[in-house]
């Protein structure tokens, strides 16, 4: 699998309320050469994606299930803001596809946990692949 995206100064945001979950993607982020901004819950997410530059967020990874703001706000925020259009959907929680369906667009992916640094990894590159 890859270990270094094109451009290795891309931004990417994880909004992730599990500590050990937001760390580990973080991790995984780097390790692909991004520069991530962590938010521990959607309200954080919501006003880091608030503070970006246009263009400056390459990609946004989301839980969907969040306190203060879940994952569904976080990918309005951005699709609204037009600050990101790559945004990577994780959850543990699938009982409502129906939402996901309604959620996952163009330029999103979704991605069950728990998944492995290659699941997430084939995910990112499909998202960068796809045309801006």
């Amino acid at each position: 699998m890859v270990d270094q995206i094109e451009n290795s100064k891309s931004t990417a945001l994880i909004a992730e309320d599990d500590a050990m979950i937001r760390e580990l993607v973080a991790l995984y982020l780097d390790r692909m050469g991004y520069q991530v901004l962590e938010a521990s819950d959607g309200r954080e997410a919501i006003d880091l994606i608030a503070d970006q530059k246009e263009d400056h967020l390459k990609l946004i990874v989301t839980d969907l299930v969040m306190p203060k703001a879940g994952g569904a706000e976080v990918v309005q925020s951005a699709r609204s803001s037009g600050k990101c259009d790559k945004i990577l959907i994780i959850s543990g929680f699938t009982e409502d596809l129906s939402f996901l369906e309604k959620t996952i667009k163009d330029g999103s992916a979704f991605l069950k946990k728990p998944f492995t640094f290659d699941d997430f990894a084939a995910k990112v590159e499909d998202l960068q692949k796809l045309a801006s």
